[in-house]
């Protein structure tokens, strides 16, 4: 179920300190935004609320399960179907190997303001969520 201000909501699954604060203050002002550091976690937060997209690192450091890992997890369960799962990595740049596994897209840290929104935008275009595109608008707009 959406959450109760009717807001996109976007996971974010960071290790990095650095990198989890500038993706949530690119992306905080204009989504719900949830953040965990780890697999763990990330599955937990998928169980207890519901997220549109995840924007899903794949080196996370705990060594419990990486990204991949919890992609397939959550893939695993249908009821999780509509989230788009988006990996984030600074090591990988086959994106076809990506969406082999099951992501939904790939994207190489930096995540490059625009590219971000843009493939944000393209989610809620198929959506139809006029909401979410005209705030996305804005923000290219504005900046």
């Amino acid at each position: 179920m959406r959450n109760e201000t009717n807001q996109a909501s976007i996971l974010i699954v960071e290790d990095n300190d650095i990198n989890r604060i500038v993706v949530e203050a690119l992306l905080r002002k204009y989504f719900k935004i949830e953040s965990v550091i780890n697999g763990i976690d990330a599955l937990k937060a998928v169980e207890e609320k519901y997220f549109d997209i995840i924007l899903m690192d794949i080196h996370l450091g705990d060594g419990e399960l990486d990204g991949i890992e919890v992609m397939k997890i959550i893939r695993k369960n249908s009821k999780y179907n509509f989230i788009k799962i988006f990996a984030v990595t600074a090591y990988f740049d086959d994106k076809q190997w990506f969406l082999d596994q099951g992501f939904d897209d790939m994207y190489i840290k930096p995540v490059i303001k625009e590219e971000m929104l843009e493939a944000i935008n393209n989610i809620f275009s198929e959506k139809n969520k006029a909401e979410e595109l005209s705030k996305i608008q804005n923000i290219s707009e504005n900046n």
